[in-house]
């Protein structure tokens, strides 16, 4: 599962909605959607690929249809099991 949540953005009360995106290495996983005015969004069966850098966007929305500039933050998907080295510790 991925999930985004955001937080901070200024002048909350004139926030209609938000919008967000995921993207890898200049190709888009999720274009822009609207969130409404939730700030978590979560995401079940995405096919992400281990090893790969993923960005997700998430800009505001005000009454006049105006977007912030956005804000965005970065992940490298790890999905491979620990190596195991064929040692075990036993402690008293």
């Amino acid at each position: 599962m991925l999930q985004l949540e955001w937080i901070n953005f200024e002048d909350r009360s004139l926030i209609t909605s938000y919008r967000y995106r995921i993207h890898s290495n200049g190709k888009i996983v999720v274009d822009w959607m609207d969130a409404g005015f939730k700030d978590t969004i979560s995401y079940l069966n995405l096919k992400l690929m281990s090893g790969q850098t993923y960005t997700a966007e998430v800009k505001a929305v005000n009454g006049g249809y105006f977007n912030s500039s956005s804000v965005q933050s970065s992940l490298v998907l790890v999905s491979e099991p620990p190596a195991l080295s064929g040692l075990m510790f036993v402690k008293e």
